[in-house]
């Protein structure tokens, strides 16, 4: 996603996209000890640094974020690939643009923003994405 901060500010979310590798193992043992649940959704999923974890716990999980990130080639647990081909064969794993997450009425169970929330510049777009969840 690209935010305009100010006159001549764009921050392009995707350069800051971790890799599964730099994941937290605190974060990812947190995420384990939820309890199942039919759906979730990651938002700012960015290079699925903990996707394998939340879709332990999930019958359903969309990946939301830019179509730059969804659609761009770059390593994927060490092959190239992007992350719409890389999900494309997932019955339960869906990869979602911000747009699309939006626009559908669909309600999740469960919803991660992890360490994006907090730089989402726009409140309404804050309340937006809390406002999915059942």
């Amino acid at each position: 996603m690209w935010y305009k901060i100010g006159k001549d500010i764009i921050v392009r979310s995707e350069n800051a996209a971790k890799p599964e590798t730099q994941s937290s193992a605190y974060l990812k043992k947190l995420i384990s000890r939820l309890e199942p649940i039919h759906s979730s959704f990651d938002f700012g999923c960015g290079k699925l640094r903990y996707e394998r974890a939340i879709a332990k716990t999930t019958g359903e999980l969309a990946l939301v974020d830019s179509e730059v990130q969804l659609s761009r080639g770059q390593m994927i647990r060490g092959r190239s690939t992007t992350i719409r081909d890389y999900v494309g064969k997932s019955n339960h794993v869906h990869a979602l643009t911000v747009g699309q997450f939006a626009s559908h009425d669909r309600r999740y169970d469960r919803g991660f923003c992890i360490n994006v929330l907090s730089v989402i510049p726009s409140a309404s777009v804050r309340l937006g994405i809390v406002q999915k969840l059942s």
